[in-house]
């Protein structure tokens, strides 16, 4: 059930990554994406769904990737503020949205480290 869960929470942060083309109308300014970011985009999503596998299944291998994962996600979010102008509409991406993905997906990496310490991850 849990290992859903953290699919989901997968899923969903990874459908938010990138705004569809009407966000442009929304944002009141243009939407530049180079390819890096579509690359990280898609390496992440890979990166996130064999995490969840691993951890649906019950593999070890879940605690490396899903702690990967976060140190991924850290250092595209830091480049990404170190790189770009600060939005127009901060409703929208703001720093608190930031913290709460990465504290999903701290919790999921805490989740899949104490599922390794109890023995439950083989």
């Amino acid at each position: 059930m849990s290992a859903i869960l953290a699919l989901y929470i997968y899923l969903a942060l990874f459908l938010v990554a990138l705004p569809p083309p009407w966000m442009e109308r929304v944002l009141r300014q243009p939407v530049h994406y180079a390819w890096f970011h579509y690359a990280e985009s898609a390496v992440l999503m890979l990166l996130k769904l064999t995490a969840a596998t691993f951890l649906f299944r019950l593999r070890r291998l879940a605690v490396p990737i899903s702690f990967g994962v976060l140190a991924l996600e850290v250092a595209v979010r830091t480049f990404d503020a170190a790189t770009r102008s600060p939005p127009k509409a901060p409703l929208l991406t703001t720093p608190t949205t930031t913290i709460l993905e990465l504290a999903f997906y701290g919790l999921i990496c805490v989740y899949s480290w104490s599922l390794a310490r109890r023995g439950v991850l083989r």
